[in-house]
């Protein structure tokens, strides 16, 4: 081989390995710095933003960050027994590159009309919003479709509504609108306990994951520096 050529290929490897190794050093430092930190102090919010009651809660300002937890009660159902709900569609797509299908949920409409939640001394209530983030476990239906590719057990162009029906537990937290009900930010499946432990665990996943990538980043680093000087990259 061109002993040129040869010195390009070498180079171009420390190069690529070099790009890559500093973008997986920045993205765990995102992970440790910003994600992980982040939700560490939304937990941290959450956990002790004080408990309401009903006289509590109306007792807030405009503006005032809020986490209620409580049971719907007496709301109108939107479709079926659902009072909140958004519906996704399984959607399969082919992946070239590692020529293989994959698939994901997409949101095809969601629902979040103002509700009623029930908690000591009597009720509190959302605005409507135009869409809200919602974890834990909520209920969830399926509409199983007959055709199309399976893909991680689910078939293409399955449908899955998922949302909540009267008597269920929830935990919301948001702001205090000026007209004194609260504006929905997240919507937990749950209670507080339940959803403090969630955004933990979503803290420590990220916090263990961007650990790795600045662990390994040099580590590649060097694997690859001395990978292209022996002439085994290329």
């Amino acid at each position: 081989m061109n002993p040129l050529l040869r010195i390009r290929e070498r180079i171009g490897a420390v190069i690529g390995t070099s790009i890559f190794s500093l973008l997986c050093g920045i993205t765990g430092v995102v992970l440790v710095v910003f994600v992980a930190a982040g939700q560490s102090r939304q937990a941290r919010q959450i956990e002790t933003a004080p408990v309401l009651d009903a006289s509590s809660f109306a007792a807030l300002a405009p503006g005032d960050f809020a986490v209620v937890s409580g049971t719907l009660t007496d709301n109108t159902p939107v479709t079926g027994e659902f009072v909140a709900f958004e519906t996704q569609r399984w959607d399969v797509t082919y992946d070239s590159e590692d020529d293989e299908y994959d698939g994901d949920w997409q949101t095809v409409n969601e629902q979040w009309p103002a509700l009623i939640i029930a908690v000591d001394g009597g009720t509190v209530r959302t605005v409507t919003a135009t869409s809200v983030n919602f974890d834990g476990s909520p209920r969830e239906v399926r509409d199983e479709s007959t055709t199309g590719r399976m893909v991680d057990g689910v078939r293409e162009d399955t449908v899955r509504t998922i949302g909540f029906y009267n008597g269920d537990l929830i935990t919301v937290t948001g702001d205090v609108a000026s007209t004194g009900d609260l504006i929905p930010d997240r919507v937990f499946a749950g209670d507080r306990v339940q959803l403090v432990d969630d955004i933990r665990q979503g803290a420590r996943v990220a916090r263990g994951i961007g650990i790795a990538l600045l662990i390994g980043a040099p580590l590649l680093f060097v694997m690859g520096i001395i990978g292209a000087i022996l002439g085994r990259v290329g």
